[in-house]
C-alpha cells in the first residue's frame, strides 16, 4: 500500500511538478496522514522538491512558472506580484522567495 502510495504521487509530481496532498489523499483513496508521510519521505529524498503549505512542488514548475511570467512581462512590461500569487494560489512571499533566484536568468524584468 504504501510502496503503491508513493508511486502515484511520484507520478503526480514528475507529471505536474505540483501536487496538493488534500487532492492526492481524495484522489488516491487514502487518509491524508499517510499522503503527508509520504510526502516527507518523498522531499528528503529529492533535493529538488520542497513541501509547502500542503503541496509537494519541484524546482521545475518553478522554473516553469519563471519562463511563464518572462512571457508576461515582454507582453505586458509588468505583472502584479498579488495577482501572480492568486492564480497560482500560493503566498505572496513564497512566490517572491522562489522568482528571487531566477531574476535576470529566467525572469528578465
Amino acid at each position: 500500500m504504501q510502496d503503491h502510495l508513493r508511486h502515484e504521487m511520484e507520478l503526480e509530481i514528475r507529471r505536474l511538478g505540483r501536487v496538493s496532498l488534500i487532492e492526492a489523499a481524495n484522489g488516491i483513496g487514502v487518509d491524508l496522514f499517510y499522503c503527508e508521510r509520504q510526502a516527507e519521505s518523498i522531499v528528503a529524498a529529492h533535493t529538488d522538491l520542497m513541501l509547502v503549505q500542503g503541496e509537494v512542488i519541484s524546482t521545475g514548475y518553478w522554473d516553469m512558472v519563471a519562463e511563464e511570467i518572462n512571457e508576461s512581462l515582454q507582453e505586458a512590461s509588468q505583472v502584479s506580484l498579488a495577482d501572480l500569487a492568486a492564480r497560482l494560489n500560493v503566498g505572496s512571499e513564497l512566490l517572491t522567495t522562489m522568482l528571487e533566484p531566477r531574476m535576470g536568468n529566467l525572469v528578465r524584468g
